[in-house]
Protein backbone atom coordinates (compact mmCIF):
# COMPACT_ATOMS: atom_id res chain seq x y z
CA UNK A 1 0.00 0.00 0.00
CA UNK A 2 2.65 2.59 0.98
CA UNK A 3 4.83 1.50 -1.95
CA UNK A 4 2.08 2.18 -4.48
CA UNK A 5 1.25 5.54 -2.86
CA UNK A 6 4.91 6.64 -2.98
CA UNK A 7 5.25 5.42 -6.58
CA UNK A 8 2.10 7.28 -7.62
CA UNK A 9 3.29 10.46 -5.88
CA UNK A 10 6.74 10.38 -7.49
CA UNK A 11 5.49 9.48 -10.99
CA UNK A 12 2.69 12.07 -10.96
CA UNK A 13 5.16 14.92 -10.45
CA UNK A 14 5.67 16.81 -13.72
CA UNK A 15 9.00 18.15 -12.43
CA UNK A 16 10.38 14.65 -11.77
CA UNK A 17 8.96 13.27 -15.03
CA UNK A 18 10.65 16.08 -16.96
CA UNK A 19 14.02 14.76 -15.74
CA UNK A 20 13.60 10.97 -15.53
CA UNK A 21 10.59 10.24 -17.72
CA UNK A 22 9.09 6.99 -16.41
CA UNK A 23 12.32 5.73 -14.80
CA UNK A 24 11.03 5.47 -11.20
CA UNK A 25 11.64 2.06 -9.63
CA UNK A 26 10.81 0.25 -6.39
CA UNK A 27 14.01 -0.87 -4.61
CA UNK A 28 16.37 -1.16 -7.58
CA UNK A 29 16.65 -0.29 -11.22
CA UNK A 30 17.48 -2.89 -13.83
CA UNK A 31 21.08 -3.20 -14.99
CA UNK A 32 21.65 -1.05 -18.05
CA UNK A 33 18.72 1.27 -17.35
CA UNK A 34 19.23 4.72 -18.83
CA UNK A 35 20.08 7.50 -16.38
CA UNK A 36 18.89 9.64 -14.74
CA UNK A 37 16.57 7.49 -12.63
CA UNK A 38 14.88 7.44 -9.23
CA UNK A 39 14.55 4.40 -6.97
CA UNK A 40 12.84 4.16 -3.60
CA UNK A 41 12.44 1.65 -0.82
CA UNK A 42 10.40 1.44 2.35
CA UNK A 43 12.78 0.59 5.19
CA UNK A 44 10.27 0.56 8.03
CA UNK A 45 6.51 0.67 8.28
CA UNK A 46 4.43 0.51 11.46
CA UNK A 47 1.05 1.51 12.85
CA UNK A 48 1.06 4.61 15.03
CA UNK A 49 -0.43 3.78 18.42
CA UNK A 50 -1.73 6.22 20.99
CA UNK A 51 -2.79 5.75 24.60
CA UNK A 52 -6.37 5.26 23.43
CA UNK A 53 -5.28 2.57 20.93
CA UNK A 54 -4.84 2.55 17.19
CA UNK A 55 -4.78 6.00 15.59
CA UNK A 56 -5.44 4.92 12.02
CA UNK A 57 -2.11 6.42 11.02
CA UNK A 58 0.99 4.57 9.89
CA UNK A 59 4.57 5.76 9.91
CA UNK A 60 7.13 4.68 7.33
CA UNK A 61 10.75 5.48 6.60
CA UNK A 62 11.18 5.88 2.84
CA UNK A 63 14.56 6.23 1.15
CA UNK A 64 14.56 7.84 -2.30
CA UNK A 65 17.72 7.56 -4.39
CA UNK A 66 18.44 9.94 -7.25
CA UNK A 67 20.99 8.56 -9.73
CA UNK A 68 22.46 10.52 -12.65
CA UNK A 69 25.52 10.66 -14.89
CA UNK A 70 27.25 13.43 -12.89
CA UNK A 71 27.19 14.77 -9.34
CA UNK A 72 25.61 18.03 -10.53
CA UNK A 73 22.81 16.17 -12.32
CA UNK A 74 22.20 13.89 -9.31
CA UNK A 75 22.12 16.93 -6.99
CA UNK A 76 19.61 18.70 -9.25
CA UNK A 77 17.41 15.58 -9.43
CA UNK A 78 17.56 15.11 -5.62
CA UNK A 79 16.47 18.72 -5.09
CA UNK A 80 13.61 18.23 -7.54
CA UNK A 81 12.52 15.04 -5.75
CA UNK A 82 12.58 16.81 -2.38
CA UNK A 83 10.52 19.70 -3.70
CA UNK A 84 7.93 17.36 -5.20
CA UNK A 85 7.77 14.75 -2.41
CA UNK A 86 7.76 16.78 0.82
CA UNK A 87 4.38 17.84 2.12
CA UNK A 88 1.10 15.96 1.84
CA UNK A 89 -0.36 14.00 -1.06
CA UNK A 90 -3.51 12.06 -1.88
CA UNK A 91 -2.86 8.82 -3.75
CA UNK A 92 -5.24 6.07 -4.82
CA UNK A 93 -4.17 3.63 -2.08
CA UNK A 94 -3.33 6.04 0.76
CA UNK A 95 -3.29 9.63 1.90
CA UNK A 96 0.24 10.75 2.71
CA UNK A 97 -0.58 13.08 5.59
CA UNK A 98 2.97 14.33 6.09
CA UNK A 99 6.15 13.63 4.14
CA UNK A 100 9.10 15.12 6.01
CA UNK A 101 12.71 15.20 4.79
CA UNK A 102 15.01 13.65 7.39
CA UNK A 103 18.57 13.06 6.13
CA UNK A 104 20.64 12.92 2.98
CA UNK A 105 23.65 10.82 2.06
CA UNK A 106 25.48 11.88 -1.07
CA UNK A 107 27.42 8.96 -2.43
CA UNK A 108 30.62 10.16 -4.11
CA UNK A 109 30.78 8.56 -7.55
CA UNK A 110 29.14 5.20 -6.98
CA UNK A 111 30.31 3.62 -10.21
CA UNK A 112 33.95 4.66 -10.26
CA UNK A 113 36.76 6.03 -8.18
CA UNK A 114 35.52 9.49 -7.20
CA UNK A 115 35.47 11.50 -10.45
CA UNK A 116 32.65 14.05 -10.23
CA UNK A 117 31.84 13.40 -13.89
CA UNK A 118 30.91 9.77 -13.25
CA UNK A 119 27.45 8.44 -12.37
CA UNK A 120 26.48 9.45 -8.85
CA UNK A 121 23.60 8.71 -6.50
CA UNK A 122 22.16 10.73 -3.65
CA UNK A 123 20.02 8.98 -1.02
CA UNK A 124 17.39 10.99 0.83
CA UNK A 125 15.48 9.61 3.81
CA UNK A 126 11.93 10.77 4.50
CA UNK A 127 9.53 10.10 7.37
CA UNK A 128 6.07 9.48 5.93
CA UNK A 129 2.88 9.48 8.00
CA UNK A 130 -0.08 8.11 6.11
CA UNK A 131 -3.52 6.55 6.37
CA UNK A 132 -5.18 4.00 4.14
CA UNK A 133 -7.58 5.29 1.53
Amino acid sequence: MIESAVYETLTSSAAIAAIVGSRVYLEQRLIGTTLPAVTFEVRSNAAVRMLAGASGLFSAEVVVTSTAETYAAARSLAETVRGAFEGSHVATSATLEAVRFDTETPEDSTFGDGDENEPTRIEQTYQVHYRSA
